[in-house]
């Protein structure tokens, strides 16, 4: 449901901002090496989710649900080589900075956690908002 006068981005998880993430895809009990993935700003709002190199693995949009949740609508491969299938996926946080969903395509299930990587920025951002009332470029200064 709507919010009047907030964005739909501004209600994504604080996770889910433009930003590089990991993808890891579970196949019941075999794990996948992790892909780089990135969640973009296209610029109307919303977000989108893709993995990075080729083949490319999940590539979609990403719509809210809650503070906790997001619904992804997109293509996915099963696997590496296979044709991508239209497919939707409801995914919770289960951690700070985990996310995960089960999408169902090729007639089997594939769990996907997002992992999100904060960059050098992200940390020094995190660091200065844990300090209230320090001014960026004020470290050291009496």
């Amino acid at each position: 449901m709507d919010s009047p006068g907030i964005s739909a981005a501004a209600r994504l998880p604080f996770q889910t901002r433009p930003g590089e993430f990991f993808c890891r895809l579970h196949h019941g009990e075999r794990e996948e090496p992790r892909l780089p993935c990135r969640i973009t700003d296209p610029g109307d709002g919303g977000r989108q989710l893709a993995s990075l190199g080729e083949p490319r693995r999940i590539e979609g949009a990403l719509t809210p649900i809650d503070r906790r949740s997001f619904r992804f609508e997109g293509a996915f491969a099963p696997e590496p080589g296979a044709a991508a299938e239209a497919v939707t996926a409801t995914f919770e946080a289960v951690d700070y900075h985990l996310y995960r969903g089960a999408i169902r395509a090729a007639g089997s299930e594939t769990w996907v956690t997002l992992e999100y990587l904060p960059t050098p920025a992200d940390l020094a951002g995190q660091r200065a908002a844990a300090r209230p009332g320090r001014r960026p470029g004020s470290a050291g200064q009496r």
